[in-house]
C-alpha cells in the first residue's frame, strides 16, 4: 500500500514532509496543504490509497493546487496534529492554508469524482467548512448555515456540533414534528443540553418515532457519560438529572453518585462520609457492593471512627455471602484499626474459604504474614 513519497506516476504525489514543512512549501508555492490524516488499521484509508489517490484526474487536480502529505495520526508528529485539529475519524481529509487554518475538511472514503469536488470546496470561500465556521463565530445564525454546519461537524466527529445544533433549534418555532425530533435525536450528545431536556420531557413522542429501547438507551447513555465527567459537572446538576430521568429512584441514585463523585475527585474523607450516609439510608443486599466500599476504606481511609463504620458494612457483606473476598477485606480493616487477633482470625478464615472454593489465596497469605509481623 503506497503511504508516503511520490509513488504514483499518475495520481496524487504525496511528499515526505511533516506538517510544518508542508505549510512552508505551500506558502512559497501559493498553494494549500492537503493532509490525509489516516490510521494504519483503517479500511477506508486503505481503499483511498488503492482506488482514489492513484486516479489520474485526482492527481492532476491535487498536484497543481496542493502540497499533498499523509500522516499516521497514531504515531510520531501525527499525534500532535491529531490533537491540534481534533481528529477522531479516519481518514480525515484536511485542506489547510499556509498559516495552519483549516479551509475545509471531510471524512471517510470517497470515489474519485466526489473526492475532487471535496477538494474544490477548499476554494469556496462562502460554503467550505472554514467559511461556515467563521460565519458562525461572527454571529451568523441563518438556519441553512446552521443546519449545514452541524451536519458537517457531525460527519467529521467534531463534538462541538451540539453548540451549533442548539443554535439551529432556536431558529425553529415548532419542535413537535418528525423532522425536528429526528434532528434532536441525532444531534443531542450531552445531558447538559436543552435538547436533552426536551428529549426527556417528550420521550413518549420519541418512543413512537424511534422506539422505546433506542430512545431510553440514548437518554441513559448521556446521563452516564455526564456522571463520569466530574470535572465539568456538579452534584447539584446530577441530582437534577436523576430527578428528570429517574424520578422514582432519584434520591437513592443521587446519594450513591456522591460516592463516585468524591472518589473520582480524590476526596477521601467526603467519599467515606458519603458512603456511610448512603448505606444507612439505602441498605444494600449486594455482598460485592458492600465489600467494594470496605476495600476502598482499607486502602485510603485512616480515621479509626470511619474504619469502624466500614468494618460494620463488611460484616454485613459477610452475612449475605461468607466468602474469601470479604473476609480478606475484613482482615485488612481490622489490621488497620489495630485489632490483630480479629485480623488474624479473618485472614485465616479467608484463606480456608479460598482453598475450599478452589480460589487463589496468595494475597491473603501475604496479608496474614503482615498481621503476624506486628
Amino acid at each position: 500500500m503506497p503511504i508516503l513519497g511520490q509513488m504514483q506516476t499518475s495520481g496524487i504525489e504525496f511528499q515526505y514532509l511533516n506538517l510544518n514543512e508542508a505549510l512552508a512549501k505551500a506558502k512559497a508555492e501559493n498553494k494549500l496543504v492537503f493532509l490525509d490524516a489516516y490510521a494504519t488499521w483503517c479500511g477506508p484509508c486503505k481503499r483511498m490509497d488503492v482506488e482514489t489517490y492513484p486516479d489520474s484526474l485526482v492527481g492532476a487536480f491535487h498536484n497543481e493546487r496542493f502540497v499533498n502529505i499523509k500522516l499516521d495520526m497514531e504515531k510520531g508528529s501525527g499525534l500532535e496534529v491529531a490533537k491540534k485539529y481534533g481528529i477522531k475519524a479516519y481518514p480525515t481529509l484536511l485542506y489547510i492554508d499556509p498559516n495552519g487554518n483549516v479551509e475545509h475538511k471531510d471524512a471517510g472514503f470517497f470515489e474519485s469524482d466526489k473526492f475532487i469536488r471535496i477538494g474544490e470546496m477548499a476554494f469556496d470561500s462562502i460554503n467550505n467548512y472554514g467559511a461556515m465556521q467563521a460565519r458562525f463565530e461572527a454571529g451568523d445564525r441563518d438556519s441553512t448555515l446552521l443546519q449545514n454546519l452541524v451536519q458537517h461537524k457531525y460527519k467529521v466527529v467534531d463534538l462541538s456540533y451540539i453548540t451549533v445544533a442548539e443554535e439551529f433549534a432556536k431558529t425553529q418555532k415548532i419542535w413537535d414534528s418528525p423532522e425536528m425530533r429526528s434532528f434532536i435525536f441525532t444531534y443531542t450528545n450531552s445531558a447538559g443540553s436543552p435538547l436533552f431536556e426536551y428529549l426527556v420531557e417528550h420521550k413518549k413522542d420519541f418512543y413512537d418515532q424511534f422506539g422505546q429501547g433506542a430512545t431510553f438507551g440514548k437518554i441513559e447513555n448521556l446521563v452516564r457519560d455526564r456522571s463520569f465527567d466530574v470535572e465539568n459537572t456538579t452534584l447539584e446538576e446530577m441530582s437534577r438529572l436523576f430527578d428528570l430521568v429517574y424520578p422514582k429512584n432519584s434520591k437513592e441514585l443521587s446519594s450513591k453518585y456522591r460516592l463516585t463523585y468524591y472518589r473520582q475527585k480524590g476526596d477521601r474523607r467526603n467519599y467515606a462520609l458519603s458512603a456511610i450516609e448512603h448505606y444507612k439510608k439505602f441498605p444494600s443486599k449486594d455482598a460485592h457492593e458492600l465489600n467494594e466500599v470496605g476495600t476502598t476504606f482499607s486502602r485510603v481511609i485512616d480515621d479509626p471512627k470511619l474504619l469502624e463504620q466500614a468494618i460494620e458494612l463488611t460484616k454485613k457483606s459477610i452475612a449475605i455471602e461468607d466468602a474469601h473476598f470479604n473476609n480478606d477485606t475484613l482482615a485488612a480493616l481490622l489490621l488497620k484499626v489495630g485489632d490483630l487477633q480479629g485480623a488474624k482470625y479473618a485472614a485465616q478464615k479467608a484463606i480456608n474459604l479460598a482453598r475450599a472454593a478452589g480460589e487463589d489465596p496468595s494475597y491473603t497469605i501475604e496479608l496474614l504474614e503482615v498481621i503476624k509481623s506486628h
